[in-house]
């Protein structure tokens, strides 16, 4: 199952503590029962354990990923005052960040995870700017909005 997690980008934040709590709860059940499980079973269950929490617990985020298609504008292509921006992602996520970089307006990155099993996203851009306001409408399917 922990393949599973990590293959299809599956992250519970709360993972380990999920883990815990039903480890605690086969160890209980198998003491109240009389079942004494031997060292090879537990080191099992234990490997198991492990493997479980760390990958639903957030190796997705850090997993490895390329840049599919970037776009990106600096204050010498265009003069902006204002800034209008729709992401949509109809599978994955969106990470905004900001930086300080004063001659960047936007940098627009579309990132796929090496391992996620999806084909290469469809990616909608489009750029307008009106009265120094610039509107920007960025969408896909499959891909990470960064």
């Amino acid at each position: 199952m922990a393949g599973l997690f990590a293959l299809f980008g599956v992250v519970i934040p709360n993972a380990w503590s999920i883990a815990l709590v039903i480890f605690g709860l086969l160890i209980i059940i198998a003491s109240l029962t009389g079942y004494r499980p031997r060292l090879p079973a537990l080191a099992i269950l234990l490997i198991g354990l492990v493997a479980f929490g760390v990958t639903s617990s957030g190796y997705v985020a850090t997993a490895p990923s390329r840049t599919i298609k970037s776009y990106s504008l600096t204050t010498e292509q265009a003069r902006v005052e204002k800034l209008s921006l729709t992401c949509t992602v109809t599978t994955g996520n969106i990470h905004l960040s900001f930086t300080s970089d004063r001659t960047l307006i936007y940098n627009v990155a579309f990132t796929q995870q090496y391992f996620q099993p999806a084909p290469t996203p469809e990616i909608e851009f489009k750029n307008t700017t009106s009265d120094r306001k610039l509107t920007i409408d960025a969408s896909t399917t499959t891909a990470r909005a960064r």
